[in-house]
């Protein structure tokens, strides 16, 4: 049941703001046994090269940067020169930028420094400590300027993966939370690989087997396995696929509109959405035990959920009724309850930081548009918010760092890193 005492906060840019008094938690079952088999697997691999955006005309094997020395590069295509008045003599620093990065100056930071026009970038993701960054950018060929590329943001490089993303709404990227490794989904003969890139060990994993039209992979935070959505004998499945321990397992093949939406650390336990018969359920399976937790119930439709890095923590979005909510798991305890509710809006994104302080989430209202709230569990009130314009997309691990997407800044539409306010 979800909680009665919620009071409202205020109003901010159209949106109510919900701050909830303690709910009184319900238990979710003990964890059942389910059927997790192994499929074929075989790794194709290829030395790595990346092509450089931008230097910051340091040499490759400068010390203070991590991603030169274990990155081979070479020159490419630079579609523009970086925004006028944001090189390093119009910069102030200061020391909220991530460390060792190319990021100087005051919040918010272009995402890649305006090394190009960020305008077509998309699905963000930054490492724990905010200091590697990725998203999907399109136009940097000039030979195919329809296609999208993988950029890589680490230290002070910038660098493009010069595979071609795979067209489709589920041809995603992501990152590993200490920045090592990535995945995406890239286009290939008219079919869509995996590809797991292994940043330090200069490698490039191309991960095929037991399945079909594989589509939003994930990568573990540090371990080299992914998971990812596919076609396995005509259904719907989520496949784990792990290169250290080498195998693959099909992790889930029950209901429809499946959906991974996160890995843990060690590759173990997925994270996934799937209609069932009545609701989008969210499940947590551990594909080494054979065991699946039911997270959500018949809590409502899940929207978006996050897996603390530690494995046992779990936040998730979710409407039932007329009404939405955010919730908090603990695996530990086996306990459920509702962080915040509302019926006057729904919540779509949310995220969670390592420390456990702060929940990121999107609330819709109505037609009035979105707004995105930083809500702190401790003084059970949200941070000040994002300026007009801008939409939060991800949280660094740490809490550091917020990604948006802003359309009204001087410098362009595109991916901006604000560093999370503090505490009032």
């Amino acid at each position: 049941m979800l909680s009665r005492f919620i009071s409202a906060a205020g109003v901010v840019g159209g949106a109510v703001l919900l701050v909830a008094a303690p709910a009184a938690a319900d238990r979710i079952p003990a964890a059942a046994e389910t059927e997790v088999s192994e499929l074929p697997l075989r790794a194709d691999v290829e030395h790595l090269t990346l092509l450089v955006l931008r230097q910051d005309q340091l040499p490759l094997v400068d010390s203070d940067s991590p991603a030169s020395p274990e990155i081979d590069v070479v020159a490419g295509d630079s579609p523009q020169d970086p925004v006028e008045g944001e090189g390093e003599d119009a910069r102030t620093p200061v020391n909220d930028a991530p460390p060792g990065s190319m990021l100087s100056g005051l919040s918010p930071w272009q995402f890649f420094d305006g090394t190009f026009d960020e305008g077509s970038c998309r699905a963000p993701r930054v490492s724990q400590d905010g200091d590697a960054a990725l998203a999907i950018c399109g136009g940097l060929d000039q030979a195919n300027p329809r296609d999208e590329h993988v950029v890589l943001r680490r230290g002070r490089g910038v660098f493009r993966y010069p595979l071609a993303v795979a067209r489709g709404v589920d041809a995603e990227a992501d990152l590993s939370s200490d920045g090592e490794r990535f995945t995406v989904l890239v286009g290939e003969g008219g079919s869509r690989t995996v590809h797991l890139v292994d940043l330090l060990g200069r490698q490039d994993h191309r991960i095929g087997g037991g399945w079909r039209e594989p589509g939003n992979p994930l990568v573990a935070g540090r371990a080299m396995a992914v998971a990812f959505t596919a076609q396995v004998g005509g259904e719907e499945a989520v496949v784990v696929a792990n290169l250290d321990d080498a195998y693959a397992r099909l992790a889930w093949r029950e209901g429809r509109s499946i959906r991974a939406v996160d890995l843990s650390e060690e590759g173990r336990r997925v994270l996934l959405i799937a209609k069932t018969d009545y609701l989008q359920q969210l499940f947590l399976v551990d594909v080494e035990r054979g065991s699946k937790f039911d997270l959500s119930g018949q809590k409502g439709d899940v929207e978006d959920a996050q897996l603390h890095p530690a494995g046992d923590l779990v936040v998730f979005s979710s409407a039932v009724g007329g009404v939405c909510a955010v919730w908090w798991v603990d695996m530990t305890l086996r306990r459920r309850k509702d962080m915040l509710s509302s019926v006057e809006g729904c919540y779509g994104a949310v995220r969670l930081e390592s420390s456990r302080r702060l929940v990121l989430y999107e609330n819709v209202v109505g037609l009035t548009g979105s707004t995105t709230v930083l809500y702190d569990r401790k003084t059970r009130q949200p941070r000040p918010s994002l300026p007009a314009g801008c939409r939060a997309i991800e949280l660094s691990g740490d809490g550091r760092y917020t990604v948006a997407r802003c359309s009204a800044d001087p410098r362009g539409s595109g991916l901006y890193l604000f560093a999370t306010p503090e505490e009032e």
